[in-house]
């Protein structure tokens, strides 16, 4: 697993019109900044709050609902996988960010793979505080309190429910 993360962050992106290897960092930068993802901003809050209800539901419920909860996950990542590495650009024509297909889909399967096998154990309360310190690093991730349009950071709490692209899409 690790070697294929490791292989997939040194995958080129690749691009129907040519550009020059040492412009690889700029077209990622290019692709990520100009993606798929950036049309669906209204869909956003959406995404969030069943994400949240879902979250929520799994710390209520636990492994009641982890099944529902690991096929969300999954096809989310699926939609990830392809709205957030593919572009489609007057500059580089349909570009694609493959390293970041191949890890993201690869996320994918793992979750729906544990939608099928359900080998997980959800159930909070038998967390032990030491492995507790994640929760605010995944509270911040899905958070994302990142203004798209200044790059700098921006702790708005609205971006909760709708992320940075449903409150600056323009």
């Amino acid at each position: 697993m690790v070697l294929v993360v490791f292989v997939g962050t040194f995958i080129p992106p690749i691009a129907t019109r040519s550009f020059d290897p040492s412009q690889t960092g700029e077209v990622v930068l290019y692709v990520l900044s100009h993606s798929l993802v950036h049309s669906l901003a209204p869909f956003y809050p959406l995404f969030n709050i069943v994400a949240l209800v879902l979250l929520v539901s799994l710390c209520v419920w636990g492994n009641r609902v982890a099944r529902v909860f690991a096929l969300y996950a999954g096809l989310n990542y699926i939609l990830f996988a392809f709205l957030q590495s593919v572009a489609i650009t007057d500059r580089y024509c349909v570009e694609i960010v493959t390293g970041n297909v191949i890890i993201m889909l690869l996320v994918a399967f793992t979750w729906l793979w544990e939608a099928v096998v359900m080998k997980g154990d959800y159930y909070l309360r038998g967390a032990r505080r030491t492995r507790l310190w994640v929760v605010p690093l995944a509270v911040l991730a899905f958070w994302y309190p990142l203004n798209p349009r200044t790059p700098m950071p921006d702790f708005n709490p609205l971006y909760l429910v709708a992320g940075p692209g449903g409150w600056h899409s323009a």
